[in-house]
């Protein structure tokens, strides 16, 4: 069976990016500080992708490894991080950035998303949540704009610069790119996982019943003892005993823990 549809047009662009990601919120920010306008196409319902929807709310790798941890990454992630920083949706580490280590500075997703949306319409840039880019328009080899669908059904985006900043290649792929799945030898991809957050739990006791059963793997108790340590050490995480807020971390046969930003819900 074959069906055409009239795709309206929506409007023209000088950049369209689609993915609201921190990749996709950083670009988009960039291109219009250059003066360009800018249209930013996300599927969910809020921007920061899992820094925010997904709860994987540390801001790593900002720092270097090697000896006193310099701080490498600046420009507009950093200027990010201090918004954040500035609303209380994380804690200040050394006053210039993120701490060092992955796990010690966590954010709150409910402050960055809205800190994201605050930076968009500051800048100028038009948003489009619920939306999803599943075709292009091609000129022989350069794209010229994208085919969306949301609640306004399919529309046309015309744009003389397109970002893919999806984190599937949608629009590469879209478009005809070679393109990768899984591991070459066999296929194989990264396995999934489900973030949640739950309030009122004490992670002193729970990691103490973690590390007493029996049952639990040498990885595992690894694991505990390496978060034991972070919740004692890091100013960044909860204490134990007065920990309003856990973000727990499912694999498939127990729940894991990790710390949360003081007073965060």
């Amino acid at each position: 069976m074959r069906m055409s549809v009239l795709v309206k047009m929506y409007k023209k662009k000088d950049v369209v990016v689609v993915g609201g990601g921190t990749a996709g919120v950083v670009a988009a920010l960039a291109a219009r500080r250059t003066g360009a306008e800018v249209l930013l196409i996300e599927k969910t319902h809020c921007l920061g992708g899992m820094m925010t929807g997904g709860l994987v709310v540390t801001p790593n790798q900002f720092r270097s490894r090697t000896p006193g941890h310099p701080l490498v990454v600046r420009g507009i992630p950093l200027e990010i991080f201090r918004r954040v920083l500035q609303a209380e949706g994380t804690h200040p580490g050394d006053g210039e950035g993120p701490v060092a280590d992955d796990h010690g500075h966590m954010t709150d997703p409910i402050i960055v998303a809205q800190i994201l949306d605050e930076m968009m319409e500051e800048a100028g840039i038009e948003v489009l949540f619920e939306t999803v880019a599943f075709d292009v328009i091609r000129e022989k080899n350069a794209i010229k704009g994208v085919v969306i669908a949301n609640k306004s059904g399919g529309q046309v985006v015309l744009a003389d610069v397109v970002v893919d900043a999806t984190g599937d290649a949608d629009v590469a792929a879209a478009a005809g790119a070679r393109f990768m799945f899984g591991r070459k030898e066999d296929g194989r991809i990264h396995g999934g996982s489900m973030l949640m957050v739950v309030g009122g739990v004490d992670l002193k006791k729970y990691m103490e019943y973690l590390r007493s059963d029996e049952g639990i793997s040498e990885e595992e108790k690894r694991w505990i003892e390496d978060m034991r340590r972070h919740l004692e050490c890091v100013p960044s995480l909860v204490d134990f005993g007065s920990a309003p807020v856990g973000a727990l971390r499912c694999p498939p046969v127990r729940l894991l823990p990790f710390g949360s930003p003081q007073g965060s819900s």
